[in-house]
């Protein structure tokens, strides 16, 4: 009993020397909550960890800490930031799609829908920076002579781009690529085809972002290869997404 009671009167004695050590000029003037834990670093490199906030004062502000006694009076400390995890988004979207080209497979219009997640490579939001994304989705086009549709997933960078500093307006684009995985019903001879396509996804439109969520109007552009009929598509896309971090 009386070496653990010298260890810990000892730790609260070397405690207390850091604390006198440090230059007592000002309190920080940060907002803490009473009763929240922090971690601090004193202006003499020294760190003092879940140190829990009580009171402040005029000249300081007043922390217990574990395993020591006495209330600390520190003034002049700076508060250590959790370390953050990185961003995520998660969109889910639909888009409605013409073809552009090859008309004699005799499509007219589509339906693209689209369930979509990105997450942050690094562990601060920048803007020229991607996301890696992931996508997932669905797709239609038909016409008098055939339809195809089928399930769709893709991957690639993922741009949001603010436009100003509140980080509500913003410029969002992707560029993805994957496989479609397709059947193709020719109406003339009522024959199904099964088919798995390479596809290259582009998008690039506006996202109003508020809170944790946000709202995008953008151009998709989907290419759809094939050896014998390419095939490219557009139209306008609306979607919703949530992002991880309130502005």
């Amino acid at each position: 009993m009386a070496r653990l009671f010298n260890r810990q009167t000892a730790r609260g004695i070397g405690l207390l020397f850091l604390l006198n050590a440090s230059l007592a000029v000002a309190a920080t003037g940060e907002p803490l909550n009473p009763g929240g834990s922090y971690d601090l670093e004193l202006d003499n490199g020294s760190v003092l960890k879940e140190a829990v906030f009580r009171e402040r004062k005029a000249d300081a502000d007043y922390f217990d800490l574990p395993g020591v006694g006495e209330r600390l009076k520190i003034q002049r400390y700076r508060i250590i930031q959790p370390a953050r995890g990185r961003f995520w988004q998660a969109t889910a979207g639909i888009a409605a799609i013409a073809p552009l080209d090859a008309q004699a497979l005799g499509f007219n219009a589509g339906l693209q829908f689209e369930l979509l997640g990105a997450i942050s490579l690094l562990r601060a939001e920048t803007n020229f920076f991607p996301q890696l994304a992931a996508r997932a989705g669905f797709a239609r086009l038909s016409g008098s002579r055939a339809i195809l549709s089928g399930p769709e997933i893709a991957a690639g960078p993922l741009w949001q781009i603010a436009f100003d500093r509140g980080r509500k307006h913003n410029l969002r684009t992707a560029i993805m690529a994957g496989s479609g995985f397709y059947e193709l019903l020719n109406r003339n001879i009522e024959t199904i085809y099964a088919q798995t396509t390479f596809i290259a996804i582009g998008q690039i439109g506006y996202l109003y972002r508020t809170g944790h969520w946000g709202y995008a109007l953008s151009y998709t552009h989907t290419w759809f290869f094939d050896t014998n009929y390419p095939l490219h598509a557009g139209g306008l896309s609306l979607a919703a997404t949530y992002f991880s971090e309130d502005l």
